[in-house]
């Protein structure tokens, strides 16, 4: 297939796009409005601040009254191993990739930051490593 029949392809693509969710018209008065695929305005990451308060053994993000947090407890004070014990995410935010981040940011904390073991006590935190499959993060991993 050749690029022009690419490019014509993907033209005429963002042109239905445009009609389809802005409307006929508005898709004729705003030709430059295309849809973003990939971007970081779809990543969730930069919404939310996480918290690591290792007072309380957890991270947390603070959403209006409501805080997800993910909890773990120190298991050996001489290496700093730890266990990640339970990640929660109240009702009306799941689904939003919320607790997608307290993980990446306990564990990549704990396997490349502090490069600490850490047992995985945690059903989701289970599931997120193995989905992610990265090798810092199956190096630190206790079985």
């Amino acid at each position: 297939m050749s690029s022009n029949i690419i490019v014509k392809n993907q033209l005429l693509l963002n042109q239905c796009f445009r009609k389809i969710i802005f409307g006929r018209s508005a898709a004729n008065r705003y030709p430059w409005i295309i849809p973003v695929r990939n971007s970081n305005m779809a990543d969730n990451s930069n919404k939310y601040e996480v918290i690591h308060d290792k007072d309380n053994q957890e991270f947390y993000i603070k959403i209006g009254d409501d805080k997800a947090h993910l909890q773990y407890e120190v298991i050996n004070n001489a290496t700093g191993d730890v266990d990640l014990l339970h990640t929660e995410v109240p009702q009306s935010f799941r689904g939003k990739g919320v607790a997608k981040i307290l993980a990446k940011e306990a564990l990549d904390y704990f396997a490349i930051e502090k490069k600490v073991n850490f047992k995985l006590t945690c059903w989701y935190l289970q599931k997120y490593v193995n989905e992610n499959n990265r090798a810092e993060y199956e190096a630190h991993t206790l079985k």
